[in-house]
């Protein structure tokens, strides 16, 4: 793979050069076609560049799986941020976009610094689409965003919470334009509707809320309100409800076993 690439580069590199040595004008061979030097046939780009790109992300998939310490430098330079920027990418269909939106949930899954900017980037962008929907196909601009966020919508982790908040943004910023458009209706809210069903409706049970079944399910105990507008500024959290929700149970268990009458067996022996 590692020589694939550096002949590929060396190809590459000898096609830049090539178009140097002509004018700027045909910087772009591929729309300048049938101008400039007759020569010039002989620089088309035949999809080397994109198979560049494929192949470096091959590699850069199989070093997130197998180094725990290329992942780590991939975190650290923002490379998730730079495949949801990357125009070649966008421009790639099929398995290689697939393996862009793996890549994106993979350097996201459990790092909340990056799982954040990424969420963040989504976010502007789709809400950019939103903005600008008269005058952009949206179905095909948000395909690179629409397919992230379905990745990282899969990732197990517990993150989950941050990438709820996104969606949420995205849906409620989306919902005003819904009844004038039937793309952004189609491409961007339902997304984010069935977005928000996989991550609020899932299961964990390790994180029910009322363990033991003391509190009926839906039923909030008295004094642990929820704040939608603490809890979508990363004010509140999930954890930190369930934390209060836990203490409020053992309060009102230890409430009710104070008030309840002797029973009938100490009854008896006091008077024994």
């Amino acid at each position: 793979g590692i020589q694939t690439l550096q002949s590929m580069r060396q190809e590459l590199a000898r096609y830049a050069q090539s178009l140097a040595e002509f004018s700027p004008e045909i910087a772009n061979p591929i729309t300048k076609h049938g101008s400039g030097p007759s020569d010039l046939a002989e620089l088309h780009c035949f999809g080397c560049a994109h198979e560049f790109s494929r192949l470096c992300l091959e590699v850069m998939d199989t070093l997130v799986k197998t180094s725990i310490e290329s992942r780590e430098v991939f975190v650290r330079d923002s490379l998730g941020l730079d495949l949801l920027r990357c125009s070649e990418a966008q421009s790639h269909s099929g398995p290689v976009c697939n393996l862009v939106k793996e890549l994106i949930a993979k350097l996201a899954s459990g790092n909340k610094s990056a799982n954040l900017d990424i969420c963040s980037e989504i976010q502007r962008r789709l809400e950019l689409y939103v903005d600008n929907w008269s005058s952009l196909d949206i179905a095909e601009a948000s395909r690179v965003e629409i397919s992230a966020l379905e990745a990282l919508i899969n990732v197990d982790d517990d993150l989950w919470e941050d990438r709820l908040r996104m969606v949420l943004r995205i849906l409620f910023y989306a919902a005003p334009k819904a009844p004038i458009s039937s793309s952004v209706s189609e491409y961007i809210l339902l997304p984010c509707i069935r977005a928000t069903l996989m991550l609020a409706g899932e299961s964990y049970p390790d994180q029910n809320p009322t363990p033991g079944g003391f509190l009926e399910e839906g039923e909030v105990p008295h004094g642990v309100p929820v704040s939608y507008e603490e809890w979508i500024e990363g004010l509140s959290s999930y954890p930190g409800w369930r934390e209060r929700v836990l203490a409020e149970e053992a309060r009102i268990k230890s409430d009710s076993a104070e008030e309840a009458p002797p029973s009938l067996n100490c009854l008896s022996n006091d008077k024994l």
